[in-house]
């Protein structure tokens, strides 16, 4: 274990968690979007904009696989989805309308594409590793996330929303560290080609759950007084950070012969719950 662990750099297993920690802050905070900026519809645009971000990115992968494999690609994706961040944050302030809406397209465009190539690029890395250290990748990262949220969440305006447009630097300078450097997967000799039916379940699953999340993202609000809603997504957010973070400090201290197992056991019936 301890081998294993000097081996491969650790920083790497964290990666993914600046990505998360941007969805959390930019979706349940007003470190970016504030409530004076119509928070609930510039939500669900942002909900609606990275969903069709991801059917662009997989669909481009599909035609040409190697539009987002060259050098170019991680430092265009941080940027695109860092810069579109400050835009977004900004665009609202604008005194003419005409040029607000027009910097809140750009911002859009900018963070669909950089957000939904970055996810895209890690499943790519992913794709190659074994399958234990994919699971570390996720729980861990999912469980760090939480940190750099708190930090947006209780930093002031607008130090908070320029605080996270640094999350996508992070994540994709992690990807960038990670090279060759992490444990692969045995080839197989049966080359694997995804079906269409399953892609075409993946594509609607995800749609289908980003609207169900910008829905009650925007009822939040209306349901309870700007304080309590903010609160509300405070507390939540503690209990979920709590509860990942008591799953990844279990798997990680008890080591399972099988990550993937013990992985999916606590999800699951959470999941059909």
């Amino acid at each position: 274990m301890g081998t294993f662990e000097t081996r491969f750099a650790r920083h790497h297993l964290i990666g993914l968690g600046f990505w998360q920690a941007w969805q959390m802050v930019v979706l349940c905070t007003d470190a970016v979007v504030t409530s004076q900026a119509n928070q609930a519809g510039l939500t669900l645009a942002i909900v609606l904009a990275t969903t069709l971000g991801y059917i662009v990115i997989m669909a481009l992968s599909q035609r040409t696989p190697v539009a987002l494999k060259g050098r170019a690609a991680i430092p265009v994706a941080a940027a695109s989805m860092s810069v579109g961040t400050f835009i977004l944050m900004m665009a609202p302030s604008l005194i003419d309308p005409s040029l607000s809406f027009a910097a809140l397209a750009v911002a859009l465009a900018a963070v669909s594409y950089g957000n939904a190539a970055l996810l895209f690029m890690w499943g790519e890395l992913w794709s190659t590793l074994a399958t234990g250290r994919v699971g570390r990748h996720l729980y861990l990262s999912y469980a760090f996330a939480f940190i750099p949220f708190f930090v947006a969440y209780f930093l002031p305006y607008p130090a908070g929303g320029i605080f996270s447009c640094l999350f996508p630097l992070a994540s994709c300078a992690i990807l960038a560290s990670c090279g060759t450097d992490e444990p692969r997967r045995r080839q197989s000799n049966t080359p694997f080609k995804p079906e269409r039916a399953l892609i075409a379940k993946a594509v609607c699953f995800i749609v289908v759950l980003s609207v169900i999340w910008g829905v009650t993202q925007s009822l939040v609000p209306e349901l309870f007084a700007a304080g309590q809603a903010t609160e509300f997504v405070a507390m939540g957010m503690v209990v979920a950070g709590v509860a990942i973070g008591a799953l990844a400090l279990n798997l990680t201290m008890v080591s399972p012969e099988s990550e993937t197992i013990a992985l999916y056991r606590p999800i699951i019936p959470s999941m059909a719950a």
